[in-house]
């Protein structure tokens, strides 16, 4: 049996991002986090990200010196 897909990490969130983070709402149990940092990752927090009309604030993790936990899938 496969591994139940726990932690999910998104590098960019352009068109295909975008779909990701789409695809990903609802989804229940799922910890999402988008990698991004300075203003980008700022302007992702706020206004966010407009995708078919909704409005998307997706956790854009900050770099730490802490490791992150390995997400169990990363979409680049």
């Amino acid at each position: 049996m496969g591994k139940t897909i726990q932690t999910i990490g998104l590098i960019g969130a352009g068109a295909v991002g975008s779909y990701v983070i789409w695809g990903t709402e609802g989804a229940s149990g799922i910890d999402f986090r988008l990698i991004a940092e300075g203003g980008r990752a700022e302007r992702l927090r706020n206004p966010g990200l407009v995708i078919n009309g909704k409005t998307y604030t997706p956790y854009a993790r900050r770099r730490s010196t802490a490791p992150p936990r390995d997400p169990d899938r990363i979409f680049c």
